[in-house]
């Protein structure tokens, strides 16, 4: 409704396949780590101080030590060997706010996605989405141990209109090493290791493997009940031209077993690989998001 308030469309007078276009797009938004919305926030930011938050997002200067590890080392949950765990990269984690770009039907979309500390010490890394009738609500409470490593502690998700309704919810459980998953169909307690990953903080994991100068990654991540391993691979580098000028990337693909779904991430290498362009292809759709601004 909210949508087509601001876009001045009846309900009524909205094309099927377009109420299609844009459950697919926020979809594709919310599986990669993006807040989809459909207006503009009114404190929108594009000046040094807020970009300057976003680039604190950094370790404490790296050396070969801290990035290499030992091949002969059996690999961990996460995809980093036990060596590297010792020697865990220490990030300085900034709140931030990045704003992204889409079309969807030829419709513009403002696309949020923003990071908050909270008093005890955690972070929560948020989502939330309002297109037409639909809202989507989805976050990760985490805290980054003393060996540098991601722990997720409560993911959330939430989704009304567009069809049936749908709620999840995963309570990490690190004293047990058990995880405890909850939907309308499900309700599983699953066996816990550590470097697992929700859908949220796997994004935010990715960032740290790329600043540690890894090529391949590899994590288990917890979607929906069950423990999966997605797979991503530096396919290349490219310089983009975006609302914040140009701006040179690394650019990682996710691998599948199947080729029907693709998913390119472009991530800034100056600025500590903050994604800034997103494409998702499927079924003879793509999708795409592009960095527009930055703020605090």
């Amino acid at each position: 409704m909210l949508m087509a308030v601001i876009l001045g469309i009846p309900v009524s007078d909205i094309p099927v396949p377009q109420m299609r276009q844009w459950r697919i797009l926020l979809a594709t938004f919310f599986l990669s780590g993006i807040t989809v919305t459909v207006h503009a926030s009114a404190d929108l930011a594009n000046d040094s101080t807020a970009k300057d938050n976003v680039l604190k997002l950094t370790p404490s200067d790296l050396s070969a030590a801290d990035i290499q590890s030992d091949s002969h080392e059996k690999p961990s949950g996460n995809g980093l060997s036990t060596t590297t765990i010792k020697q865990a990269i220490v990030v300085t984690i900034e709140p931030y706010t990045a704003y992204y770009k889409a079309r969807a039907s030829g419709l513009p979309v403002k696309l949020v996605r923003a990071l908050k500390k909270q008093a005890n010490g955690h972070y929560v890394l948020s989502f939330s989405a309002k297109a037409f009738i639909s809202k989507i609500e989805e976050s990760s409470e985490f805290v980054v141990n003393d060996t540098g490593v991601v722990v997720p502690q409560l993911y959330r998700y939430t989704r009304t209109g567009l069809g049936s309704n749908k709620k999840q919810k995963m309570n990490f459980d690190w004293h047990n090493n058990t995880a405890h998953y909850l939907d309308k169909k499900r309700d599983r307690t699953l066996d816990l290791d550590i470097g697992m990953l929700d859908k949220v903080t796997t994004y935010f994991q990715l960032r740290r493997d790329l600043i540690a100068g890894r090529q391949h990654m590899s994590h288990q991540v917890i979607d929906k009940g069950k423990i999966k391993t997605f797979n991503y691979k530096v396919t290349g580098h490219e310089q983009l031209n975006t609302p914040l000028g140009k701006i040179d990337t690394a650019v990682v693909t996710r691998i599948r077993k199947s080729n029907e779904r693709m998913t390119k991430i472009w991530f800034a290498v100056d600025w500590n690989y903050l994604m800034v362009k997103l494409v998702q292809s499927k079924d003879g759709e793509s999708h795409e998001i592009l960095i527009d601004k930055l703020g605090k």
